[in-house]
């Protein structure tokens, strides 16, 4: 497991994507975080000893979000920039990617997003225990 942390604020939809002729592209803002946090993985991944991403493999990215006030925000708005930023430095590509909102907390002034990072276990014994909801 690998354990991460991002000190800084997080950016909305509305605050990730321009519309383009032919589609959207990235904010400033966004391509600046993208690389930050892009960055920050690339230390934390080798710190943790790990020299490639992980390859073809599911992978569990466990998020806890500390908020720097009380502002309604939803967290799940900034998963797609994360695990963009993720992609070639934890797993190969962010199909592989799992990610999972675990927490989050207000503490005045000490925005931060926490992340830990683990392959998924093959084990499929969980099927047999879990009751699923049909949509």
């Amino acid at each position: 497991m690998v354990r991460g942390e991002d000190p800084g604020l997080f950016p909305s939809v509305n605050h990730i994507y321009r519309k383009m002729r032919g589609g959207q592209q990235l904010t400033d803002m966004a391509k600046n975080h993208l690389l930050d946090w892009r960055e920050m993985a690339q230390i934390s991944w080798a710190e943790a000893g790990k020299n490639e991403p992980i390859k073809k493999k599911l992978v569990y990215v466990d998020a806890y979000f500390i908020l720097p006030n009380n502002k309604v925000r939803d967290v799940s708005n900034v998963l797609k920039l994360l695990m963009d930023a993720l992609e070639g430095v934890v797993y190969e590509n962010d199909y592989y990617a799992l990610p999972r909102i675990m927490d989050m907390r207000v503490v005045k002034d000490k925005a931060r997003c926490y992340l830990e990072i683990r392959e998924c276990d093959s084990n499929e014994e969980w099927l047999e225990k879990v009751n699923f909801l049909h949509v």
